[in-house]
């Protein structure tokens, strides 16, 4: 008893194997003993795939041939391209002018450009600057500067400059 995979069957029928298992189930009682699993791939013998195939069969619409005729194929009259080759090569002889005046504004471009750049800066800028010295005020002297510990106590005490801006008014 010879088996067939469903895949099998359904390529060698020309229908997918979701039409092949719609067909199994329909017919699933006269087939079930013709079926096997294996694996996670279903089997089929020789009789259940006749079975299955005259089922599909005789559920196919299959359309009638195509019917060939023969066609005449008129000859296409024969096209004068002198004209179309003229006006090529006038386009051509143009565009050859144009690369030409193109090149000649290029230049003419270029020389333009050389007269409007800046001259180039004496070397005296390209040096780095001078730093600069930062003004800061003169130091004061200390006046108690010199002074005996008994003064330098008396003036920390007192506070003389506080006096000094009482006797003002």
């Amino acid at each position: 008893m010879e088996r067939i995979r469903i895949s099998t069957l359904a390529k060698s029928l020309g229908t997918s194997t979701t039409t092949v298992y719609k067909h199994m189930k329909r017919l699933e009682t006269r087939i079930s003993a013709h079926v096997t699993k294996e694996g996670g791939v279903t089997f089929i013998t020789t009789e259940g795939a006749g079975i299955l195939k005259a089922s599909i069969q005789a559920t196919t619409v299959n359309p009638p041939p195509a019917i060939a005729f023969p066609v005449s194929v008129p000859m296409p009259a024969p096209v004068d391209l002198a004209p179309v080759v003229n006006r090529l090569e006038l386009m051509e002889r143009a565009l050859y002018v144009m690369v030409e005046e193109i090149k000649g504004l290029k230049q003419e471009n270029a020389a333009l450009r050389l007269r409007l750049e800046p001259p180039p800066l004496p070397p005296e800028f390209n040096k780095p600057p001078e730093p600069v010295q930062v003004w800061k005020p003169e130091r004061k002297a200390d006046p108690l500067e010199g002074a005996g510990i008994l003064t330098r106590a008396w003036a920390h005490l007192v506070h003389p400059e506080k006096l000094r801006r009482h006797t003002e008014n």
